[in-house]
């Protein structure tokens, strides 16, 4: 029998980081629940009638594409996975808000002051992401996929996707799932790697479907090509940079960079730090190694005056959404994330659990 949640190793129990819906993971007490939907609602409300200013970058953080059959999608954490229709809602209501989506080039390039921009990122690699093709060329919208190259390089599994497909097999809920991939993500990845294998067995990491597995390197090339999209740099083994020395983040950093230039051609200019993870150090690192932008999972909306310049440029902010949650009510809280009971709620859990 594995580990009980919160016991692994030596680990003592820990807050859940951002992978399963936070409404009912920090809100577990069903009044507080009611009333924090109830206050995301009223901002909604208020969106609807008050825009935000102008001369913005919104960037907006996604995984991975749902299939149609739950029995498909079973094999993935489904907090993290939209529906096409559902990213269709998304887009269509951003460009209704008058957004302009751009690309990585175009933000580096300068973008025009006087208008409010959105910018969409696929985090890890999976296969699932040629899904949103057809969507993103329907309405002209670029997009950067930022891809973790040991999991291409060897087939492999997401290791999150691991965690839950097991814990769920032996009928665990939601609340100790997350636990696990808490108490999971202090860990090194080949810690993260030995665990696994030792509980659930090595075959635990060999995708079922093109639902959960990641780009093959053909798939990948293919993808690099494609007009609208970016390939960036998600390192090596989605290590998460915020505790490293300078040494493994540019080890973790220059891997990859070899790899995807090895099997795209070509040599990412753009990052995303894995989990949003990043610390001055791996700044510092991104900045020497010439990248042009990096994207962390901080809850801000980019200001064009002040976030897309100097190494601000290295650490923008972006939004994650949710598939258990109202999508257009997260679209309108984002849009006004500094009053927004969502975005302020995330924030805190985020700061708790980094106090541990």
């Amino acid at each position: 029998m594995f580990a009980q949640p919160g016991k692994v190793g030596d680990l003592g129990s820990a807050p859940f980081s951002i992978t399963l819906d936070p409404i009912t993971i920090i809100m577990n007490n069903g009044a507080k629940k009611i009333v924090l939907v109830g206050l995301s609602n009223a901002v909604a409300r208020v969106a609807s009638q008050l825009e935000p200013g102008r001369d913005h970058l919104l960037s907006l953080a996604f995984h991975s594409v749902a299939g149609e059959s739950s029995e498909k999608d079973s094999s993935v954490l489904p907090a993290l996975a939209l529906r096409a229709d559902n990213y269709r809602t998304i887009l269509e209501h951003f460009l209704e808000k008058e957004y302009t989506f751009v690309s990585s080039g175009d933000i580096w390039s300068g973008l025009p002051r006087g208008k409010r921009y959105a910018h969409v990122t696929f985090d890890d690699g999976y296969y699932n992401n040629v899904d949103i093709l057809s969507l993103l060329e329907e309405y002209d919208i670029p997009a950067e996929i930022f891809v973790t190259t040991s999991n291409i390089r060897k087939n492999q599994k997401y290791w999150w996707d691991v965690v839950y497909v097991q814990m769920r097999r032996v009928g665990k809920n939601d609340s100790e799932i997350a636990d696990m991939i808490a108490n999971l993500k202090r860990l090194s990845y080949q810690k993260i790697e030995e665990y696994l294998s030792q509980n659930f067995g090595k075959n635990a990491f060999v995708p079922v479907s093109d639902q959960d597995r990641p780009l093959t390197p053909s798939e990948l090339r293919s993808l690099a090509k494609e007009r609208l999209i970016s390939i960036g740099n998600h390192t090596r083994d989605h290590m998460l940079l915020a505790g490293c020395s300078a040494q493994v983040v540019e080890e973790q950093i220059t891997t990859a960079q070899e790899e995807i230039k090895e099997m795209t051609g070509k040599m990412p200019v753009i990052f995303a730090y894995p989990n949003g993870s990043y610390s001055d150090t791996a700044i510092q690192v991104l900045d020497q190694l010439g990248f042009e932008l990096g994207f962390s999972s901080d809850l801000r909306v980019n200001h064009l005056s002040r976030d897309v310049e100097g190494k601000n440029r290295l650490a923008l902010g972006r939004f994650s959404f949710f598939s258990t949650f109202d999508l257009l009510t997260q679209c309108a809280n984002f849009r006004l994330a500094s009053i927004s009971p969502i975005v302020l709620a995330k924030r805190a859990q985020r700061a708790f659990a980094r106090s541990y």
